[in-house]
């Protein structure tokens, strides 16, 4: 009678185990990606010249990058595939080159 006791509870054990563990696959949750946030920013301006503080982009660049200046920022060069903003002491570009020269190539 006891080895009857033992091996139901080990059954019972077994098959508890196996319902938690053969869980419903379709119940998992899907990943979603999380939208980017839509930010008013200014187009750089096409001359150098100094830049009010706020948000900038260039339109023509992928993948878009918005980015804040503070005071004292100019606008640099803005070409499309190369654009930079500038600081007395500092140059942020942003660079999405399409042909490289190679050495020696004339």
């Amino acid at each position: 009678m006891w080895r009857m006791l033992v091996s139901a509870l080990v059954i019972l054990v077994l098959a508890l185990v196996l319902a938690a563990c053969s869980g419903d696959d379709d119940a998992a949750p899907t990943p979603t990606r999380t939208p980017e946030p839509e930010i008013e920013a200014t187009q750089l301006p096409f001359e150098e010249r100094a830049l009010e503080p706020g948000w900038y982009t260039n339109d023509d660049s992928t993948p878009r990058v918005a980015f804040e200046l503070g005071e004292g920022w100019s606008g640099g060069h803005l070409l499309p595939e190369f654009y930079d903003v500038q600081r007395p002491e500092l140059i942020v570009s942003f660079a999405h080159p399409t042909f490289i020269y190679e050495r020696g190539a004339g």
